[in-house]
């Protein structure tokens, strides 16, 4: 495993488990407000390649290039879900702004799911979190 992945890996552990907030998520409610907000652009399987996203002026980010990911803190993620995406070429993003639709809980809940497209196979699974009571 490379350095990078392994310092991100470790990063999303400690954030799950020493997150205030991690007890508050409800890891089924974040897959399907994933399912409904994001994968219609990002893709089910987060990799960018959504039905909507090829009709978009910049490719849907990629949530499983890592190395990419790890450029991008928890509060960078959090802000463009909340607030919408950057600014293409000084146009308004096709990134919607989510802060009408989801509360700030659900925002950090999305933030920490489309972190799971980078933990490695064998990582962290939405159930071992819940047995391990880290969600509902």
């Amino acid at each position: 495993m490379k350095p990078t992945t392994i310092g991100m890996t470790l990063a999303v552990v400690c954030t799950l488990a020493t997150s205030a907030h991690a007890q508050a998520f409800d890891w089924a409610a974040a897959q399907e407000q994933f399912e409904r907000y994001c994968a219609p652009c990002h893709g089910s399987t987060g990799a960018g390649d959504g039905d909507l996203g090829a009709a978009l002026r910049r490719q849907p980010r990629d949530f499983t290039d890592c190395a990419d990911m790890a450029k991008s803190s928890d509060d960078v993620l959090f802000n463009a879900i909340k607030n919408g995406g950057e600014p293409v070429d000084g146009q308004q993003s096709d990134m919607p702004a989510m802060r009408k639709s989801l509360s700030d809980d659900e925002i950090r809940a999305l933030v920490l799911r489309v972190r799971q497209f980078c933990l490695p196979k064998g990582g962290i699974s939405i159930a071992h979190q819940r047995e391990s009571g880290l969600g509902k």
